[in-house]
């Protein structure tokens, strides 16, 4: 449906009967159907690539004994991210964003 265009395309064509009690949701409440939607199969599996691209690099910096906590940081944030992100809104606003991105730079390997 393109970026932020969920909130016209749900009030105008898949409001249901049953959903009329919500007849202003601005997002779909699940950051896979939130990211298929706004950026596409392909952007689907980008963030994917990205999530388990973290995932191995973060395993590799918890093996260095200075960078373990600021690695396991990382993960639980990631997580909290994912898990949230199954019921609510968890990347598409700009802070949420910028702690997405912020926790895939600090398990970096350089």
């Amino acid at each position: 449906v393109g970026l932020d265009n969920f909130a016209y395309l749900y009030q105008q064509v898949y409001l249901l009967e049953g959903a009329a009690a919500e007849p202003n949701l601005s997002h779909p409440h699940n950051w896979l159907l939130h990211i298929w939607l706004e950026l596409g199969l392909l952007g689907v599996l980008a963030f994917i690539w990205l999530v388990l691209r973290f995932w191995g690099q973060a395993r590799r910096t918890l093996a260095m004994p200075r960078r373990r906590w600021l690695a396991a940081g990382a993960l639980g944030s990631t997580a909290d991210l994912l898990v949230h992100g199954s019921i609510d809104n968890s990347y598409f606003l700009v802070d949420l964003a910028f702690l997405f991105w912020l926790a895939l730079a600090l398990v970096d390997e350089n």
